[in-house]
């Protein structure tokens, strides 16, 4: 695959010989900010053609599923999508997690699915996941459809289907999603499916997947997302006793960027978590497929730690073996490394990524992986119903499980996985405008100069025994890098901190300052500090 075309946007705007910005194709997916014309990222436009060209990718005789969370764009797009499928197809509707989706997909034996989400982007955005055959989608698959997309010149779309106009809706989204309506149909050319069938068989593998609790006190935050309303009956049924907040799903989010992963977004989970006597809280992202998790004394839970800690856990059931993989994420803390090596299980690294951890997992038979952003996949021998498949409801039932089963609090477990005093964390919120990849490939060749073992499989890549630097660009924004640092002294981060920000500083200056302020912050918290989330240190 061509990654400079990927990554650069090259076919952005109505340059490159095609009429309509692709710079929303990513390497695992399709997201953008969203408008109503072709200069736009995420347009109607946009998914009709993906829609056509799928139709023309998928077997006559396969079946696909399509679905779409609860932005207020939604509506408009999923009509457009299914409009140029121009075929028979599984249509859950607007407001479903991505997880039922995928539930959905292999239950029916459905050959793609197409899941209109921007997940846990802010309102304005929205996007496609794919998956078509039976494996993850690939960059090369998806450089494919956005090819074919651009050879599309002058096909336009006028959006035709039931809630397909333009104007935002921002309105709660019960009615006819996976409750009380039980054939849900949208847009054109959909077959009727039904929906909450699929929604009870997967709530029932959920259930039966754990031992019921005696009134358990939680709290959860449904950030507005696709599970609002939803998933507390669920772990009521399960003997929770849930009190949730922003339980409905609305096309707004309520005013939320529904990314847990952001320690500012936990404010509201947080608030009265102690006073309340819960014994935690969870955050569930836009479309259901992240979770977030708070211990007792209101204090965010590192989405690594809780890799460990799940890792234990499957363990002590049986589930898992010592020799098994687990899959994690480039920017895992070492100390979960460690850790997981510690119990006999094997990790395995891989790019940050839903589809790359997905395949490794299929291709190792790994029983568990985990991203720091909060994804959890569950593999061979584990209850859950997708291979390698993923749930933040799912994840939040199983730390339930785990504290009933190890009768502590979810602190004093936390605990036990050592903090990483020197690591930063994701450090997001960087923008660069030009070609990434370039810039990329000028950042690694500086640090190899200046005597740094390089790796440039996804991005650039520095790693000694005791630390490491990782600086990619994002496959969730088209404009963005993301930056994580690790180290076991403050002198070796500070070192590795001024080296970086020294082979960006004549591309990106004020990239260079960002990752420097919050290196400066780590190390004036010293050792007193725990490891942290995404969004403050």
């Amino acid at each position: 695959m061509n990654r400079r075309i990927v990554d650069s946007g090259i076919f952005a705007g109505t340059g490159g010989g095609c009429d309509m910005n692709l710079r929303g194709f990513q390497p695992c997916d399709i997201r953008g900010i969203y408008g109503s014309s072709l200069d736009d990222e995420i347009s109607p436009a946009l998914t009709f053609r993906v829609g056509r060209v799928l139709s023309r990718m998928v077997p006559r005789d396969a079946a696909i599923v399509v679905s779409g969370d609860g932005r207020a764009s939604t509506p408009a797009l999923l009509s457009a999508l299914v409009d140029g499928l121009n075929r028979a197809c599984c249509n859950l509707g607007v407001g479903v997690p991505t997880p039922v989706a995928s539930v959905a997909r292999h239950r029916l034996g459905a050959h793609t699915s197409a899941v209109v989400t921007a997940s846990h982007n802010p309102p304005a955005y929205n996007g496609i996941k794919l998956q078509v055959g039976p494996a993850p989608i690939t960059p090369d698959q998806l450089a494919a459809i956005r090819d074919a997309v651009a050879g599309m010149h002058s096909m336009f779309h006028e959006p035709t289907g039931p809630g397909s106009g333009l104007r935002a809706d921002t309105s709660p989204r019960h009615a006819g999603r996976l409750q009380g309506n039980p054939d849900i149909r949208s847009g054109m050319g959909s077959a009727c499916v039904n929906g909450e069938a699929i929604w009870q068989a997967y709530a029932g593998i959920i259930r039966d997947s754990f031992e019921p609790v005696n009134r358990v006190p939680i709290r959860v935050d449904c950030m507005h997302g696709c599970y609002a309303g939803i998933a507390p009956g669920l772990l009521e049924s399960m003997g929770y006793r849930v009190n949730a907040i922003h339980n409905e799903c609305r096309g707004d989010f309520g005013g939320l960027v529904p990314d847990p992963s952001d320690d500012r977004n936990l404010v509201a989970l947080q608030d009265g978590l102690c006073a309340g006597g819960f014994a935690f809280g969870a955050a569930l992202d836009g479309d259901g497929d992240r979770v977030r998790l708070v211990d007792e004394t209101g204090q965010p839970v590192d989405n690594g730690t809780i890799l460990v800690l799940l890792a234990r856990y499957l363990l002590d059931r049986g589930v898992a073996h010592p020799g098994q993989y687990v899959v994690y994420d480039q920017k895992t803390r070492l100390a979960v490394i460690r850790e997981i090596r510690e119990t006999g299980l094997i990790p395995v690294m891989e790019k940050s990524g839903h589809s790359f951890i997905r395949a490794r997992m299929l291709a190792t038979g790994a029983v568990l992986g985990g991203e720091k952003s909060g994804h959890f996949f569950w593999g061979a021998g584990t209850p859950y119903p997708v291979p390698a498949g993923d749930c933040g409801l799912f994840a939040l039932a199983a730390v339930g499980d785990l504290l009933a089963r190890a009768g502590g609090r979810l602190s004093e477990l936390a605990a036990t996985v050592p903090a990483s005093p020197y690591y930063t964390g994701d450090i997001r919120g960087l923008r660069y405008a030009g070609d990434r990849v370039g810039l990329l490939e000028r950042v690694g060749a500086r640090l190899r100069a200046a005597g740094y073992p390089v790796a440039m499989e996804d991005g650039v890549r520095v790693e000694t025994e005791d630390a490491f630097v990782q600086i990619r660009a994002s496959v969730t924004e088209s404009d963005g890098l993301t930056v994580a640092l690790d180290s076991g002294t403050r002198q070796l981060l500070r070192r590795l901190c001024d080296d970086l920000a020294g082979a960006l500083r004549d591309d990106a200056d004020d990239l260079a300052g960002i990752i420097q302020e919050r290196v400066d912050r780590v190390l004036k918290a010293g050792e007193g500090r725990v490891c942290v989330g995404f969004g403050v240190v």
